[in-house]
């Protein structure tokens, strides 16, 4: 069973989000990789023929295969150099990360990393695509779903699939922990183009949160606000005792910062992270934003906004400009919205601490919501080039990522040195028993 059934927080699976947590955590992060490599791929341009037969599955029906079989480490018995395209990290050596050099040796992979630059790491892979100038894996550009198949369907792409079935093992854990994933990652003509991304994070799945500063609370003996009403005198009470304080916050077009994310839910059902604002109603897509109910929701923002409690910048901040004015040193906002505090404070001080969670509010006609978010896969992470030399080889690189121990070694770094599974009663975030705890941050 994939991870046995027992992720308690944010797991991602492209390397490019997972890698870089592991280049902290080892002493030996940035030594220099010493292993000799005389097999290097140099990676395959789309337009060479040297597998031409890959996408469309006849590589997976090999049976020379150059692979060991499926689930087995290391994947290959001969030393096999990929080249990878992926975005850069501060402060990370992709060649020579302590996970890198860690996951080459139980698989027998070499990797050759073609790094881009992080900022305008998308319109530098448009350029590569265009051009035809790609290696063996792309990793870390969330490739979108129609980009998949107008690339895919050119044969830019390999189309994983076959080789799901004839070489897939920890994919298909995946696959049964989460009945989502294989449908996720389908394309509209049924071919499979990118590698799962996959995230079973429990507070994500509630994410449309409003976040309220406890010392302000706890100064005027105020409890946390349960209803609009409650948190709409809050607010009015921050103004009054804190002369120059901003009551609430936020910006725009971040993860779940806009203002209505949160406290439309005490009007009407407002499903913002995933299908912003749509839903089905018996069968048919329908729309939040044209009934009475959100009109009413609209209302109870524009009182915050005409009575001063909503600050203007909530509509043109970005994340600097709205984390400057948390962080000042007399402290002044009173309150935020977005999926974690760390969006708008910085998680480097200990302000972000004061900053609890309110419940969802109950609004004036008793609606009280939290969007759910159940999707914990998503596509696009990590795919492999239609003409690479070694297609079986990189799908298993791939698959393995899935496997158990790899899974937390990307994450976490190295057991019993920065998390370990003896973790006595302690409880996780769910309730339920604890699976690891950490050892250092």
């Amino acid at each position: 069973m994939f991870m046995h059934k027992r992720i308690l927080i944010l797991f991602m699976m492209v390397a490019l989000i997972v890698i870089p947590v592991l280049s902290g955590c080892s002493n030996n992060a940035n030594d220099t990789n010493n292993t000799a490599n005389t097999n290097t791929n140099t990676g395959a341009n789309v337009e060479s023929k040297t597998n031409s037969n890959a996408s469309t599955g006849d590589a997976a029906n090999a049976d020379n295969s150059p692979v060991t079989p499926p689930g087995e480490f290391p994947i290959t018995k001969e030393k096999v150099t990929l080249k990878v395209m992926i975005p850069s990290q501060p402060g990370v050596t992709w060649e020579t990360n302590a996970f890198t050099k860690w996951y080459e040796e139980k698989t027998n992979v070499h990797l050759e990393f073609d790094e881009v630059a992080a900022d305008g790491a998308a319109e530098a892979l448009n350029l590569r695509l265009a051009s035809g100038d790609i290696p063996d894996m792309i990793i870390g550009f969330a490739v979108s779903p129609a980009q998949q198949q107008i690339y895919g369907d050119q044969g830019v792409f390999l189309d994983l699939k076959p080789f799901i079935e004839k070489y897939g093992h920890y994919i298909k854990d995946l696959y049964e922990y989460d009945p989502t994933a294989e449908a996720t990652i389908t394309t509209p003509n049924k071919k499979i183009y990118s590698m799962p991304n996959t995230s079973d994070c429990f507070h994500c799945q509630f994410a449309q949160k409003m976040w309220i500063y406890k010392p302000w609370l706890d100064e005027l003996n105020l409890p946390i606000p349960t209803t609009t009403d409650e948190f709409y005198t809050t607010l009015k009470a921050f103004k009054e005792h804190y002369p120059g304080s901003v009551p609430l916050v936020t910006m725009p077009n971040s993860w779940n910062t806009d203002i209505d994310a949160f406290l439309m839910n005490s009007f009407i059902f407002n499903d913002y992270m995933v299908n912003k604002r749509m839903w089905l109603n018996n069968g048919k897509v329908d729309v939040s934003f044209n009934k009475p109910e959100f009109r009413e929701g609209l209302e109870y923002l524009n009182k915050l906004y005409s009575e001063g409690l909503l600050a203007p910048e909530s509509f043109t901040n970005d994340a600097a400009s709205l984390t400057a004015m948390v962080m000042k040193e007399k402290h002044i906002v009173g309150a935020s919205a977005g999926g974690y505090a760390g969006l708008f404070a910085d998680l480097a001080s200990d302000k972000w601490y004061n900053f609890v969670a309110v419940p969802p509010l109950k609004g004036p006609n008793g609606v009280q919501i939290a969007a759910w978010n159940p999707f914990i896969t998503t596509t696009g992470g990590l795919l492999i080039n239609a003409n690479t030399k070694y297609p079986e080889v990189a799908y298993r690189w791939a698959d393995g990522l899935y496997q158990e121990e790899v899974f937390e070694r990307q994450k976490y770094g190295q057991p019993e040195t920065y998390y370990t599974f003896n973790v006595g009663d302690l409880k996780g975030i769910n309730g339920d028993q604890a699976v690891w705890k950490e050892l250092k941050p």
